[in-house]
């Protein structure tokens, strides 16, 4: 092994070490530096990692999936509310819909939930995009003739989180350039006062 890599593992190893400690003011273990360290590893040995996605959502289960998909089809075309719903149906639909996601993303059930979530939280927010002829039912997740909804909801998801990204880096590099800016003309300036100013 090389130094880099032993330096990981020891990362690694000390994150696990700091998740394990007890807090007495907390039940939930600390798993930052850990998920840090394994990150930064992975990384290093070629893997490509990707952030789970925030969920604005508080969903846990099938139930809150189904429930989400009503609560913003009513908000958006109130005059559907009182059309039939079949929540039997809608749960294998639900099911599936979390599997291929599962699938699709190699992640855990739970992970996959907020996924789903977030897939129809952008159906509605850019129904326009999507050019749909009809009302939409719950049936628009079933993966088989409708994949290519889900498909364009995570290219919208995608798209949203990029230009956050390249926002925050703007903004970032806007405030570097002030900070130099405004320095004196008789040099660059104390580093630590720059970073303590960013």
């Amino acid at each position: 092994m090389d130094k880099d890599q032993d330096k990981l593992i020891q990362h690694i190893q000390n994150g696990i070490g700091n998740s394990l400690k007890n807090d007495i003011f907390s039940d939930e273990p600390d798993y930052e530096d850990l998920i840090v360290a394994c990150k930064e590893f992975l990384i290093y040995m070629g893997y490509k990692v990707v952030n789970p996605i925030e969920c604005s959502y508080n969903v846990k289960k099938l139930d809150d999936l189904i429930h989400l998909f009503y609560r913003l089809s009513d908000t958006k075309h109130p005059e559907l509310i009182n059309s039939y719903r079949d929540i039997a149906k809608d749960r294998i639909l639900a099911k599936r819909f979390i599997e291929s996601r599962i699938e699709a993303s190699n992640i855990n059930k739970k992970e996959a939930i907020k996924e789903c979530a977030e897939i129809i939280n952008a159906i509605f927010r850019h129904e326009e995009e999507f050019n749909f002829e009809i009302p939409i039912t719950f049936g628009v997740l079933g993966q088989k003739n409708c994949g290519w909804i889900t498909d364009k909801a995570i290219q919208i998801i995608n798209k949203k989180k990029l230009n956050s990204e390249e926002e925050r880096r703007e903004e970032l590099i806007d405030a570097f350039e002030k900070i130099y800016n405004e320095e004196e003309d008789n040099g660059f300036g104390d580093l630590n006062d720059i970073l303590k100013k960013l």
